[in-house]
């Protein structure tokens, strides 16, 4: 048995009304973004904000932030690993409740640009880190 390779092309990412991505939050408030630990730290990347922003928009659901920013103690404390894109402002992890809604909120994200893809039993984690392997997706076993 023989699996042919697959092509990947990049997706025609649509044109999101400018409004949209400048009034962010109409869709992710500053407590979602900021650290959840209280210390404030709160960095609002422009890359990110409009990705995610094209996301929920494609998407037509919420997505409700588990975790944006990270301080260095907080990401610690949760188990994050040293190099985590959360304490640079440039992952977010997304709560999920059901496959469907998984699926609908992956694609959005995949459509969007999003290259770096982890998934846990109850969220997804979606970064830019360039500095990091780019086209991945891994999962968090029975974590969370």
């Amino acid at each position: 048995m023989s699996i042919g390779r697959v092509e990947w092309r990049a997706p025609v990412v649509e044109p999101v009304e400018m409004d949209a991505v400048e009034d962010w939050h109409r869709y992710f408030s500053k407590e979602e973004i900021s650290c959840n630990c209280g210390c404030g730290l709160m960095v609002v990347d422009e890359e990110l904000m409009e990705m995610m922003v094209r996301a929920r928009i494609r998407a037509g659901i919420a997505f409700p932030v588990v975790s944006w920013c990270r301080c260095r103690e907080y990401n610690k404390r949760v188990g994050g690993t040293v190099e985590s894109a959360h304490m640079d402002c440039k992952a977010v992890d997304i709560r999920v409740s059901g496959v469907g809604e998984r699926f609908v909120m992956a694609e959005a994200l995949f459509w969007t640009g999003f290259r770096r893809f982890g998934i846990g039993r109850s969220f997804i984690h979606v970064d830019i880190d360039r500095e990091k392997m780019q086209n991945v997706m891994w999962t968090y076993g029975g974590q969370r």
